[in-house]
């Protein structure tokens, strides 16, 4: 009986859950929009906190940092729509399968 009462309520959580998310998805799909930008035009690009820290070499108060970087010249238009032609030409990074352990 109590393992019947914990799928009950584990149900009642996803579902809760489940609309919840459906709420949140349209709320921000209303004020979305689309942007697309043509080549040899100028951009600017959002920092965020991690390209933040790759930039800034000097410790610097943070509030002092510029929020977005550029302006960028677009170079090339990119494919949505297939996916696999987008991809990088270069290979995944290798993974050591051999390790140095001293004791």
């Amino acid at each position: 009986m109590v393992a019947r009462d914990r799928l009950e309520v584990f149900s009642e959580e996803q579902d809760s859950m489940r609309n919840a998310q459906r709420r949140m998805k349209k709320y921000v799909d209303q004020r979305r929009r689309s942007v697309e930008f043509s080549v040899s035009e100028k951009v600017l690009l959002k920092l965020t906190p991690q390209i933040m820290k790759q930039i800034v070499t000097k410790p610097r108060h943070w509030g002092l940092i510029p929020k977005y970087d550029g302006p960028f010249e677009v170079v090339k238009r990119v494919d949505a729509d297939d996916p696999d032609k987008n991809r990088s030409k270069r290979d995944p990074p290798s993974i050591p399968t051999q390790f140095d352990v001293e004791i």
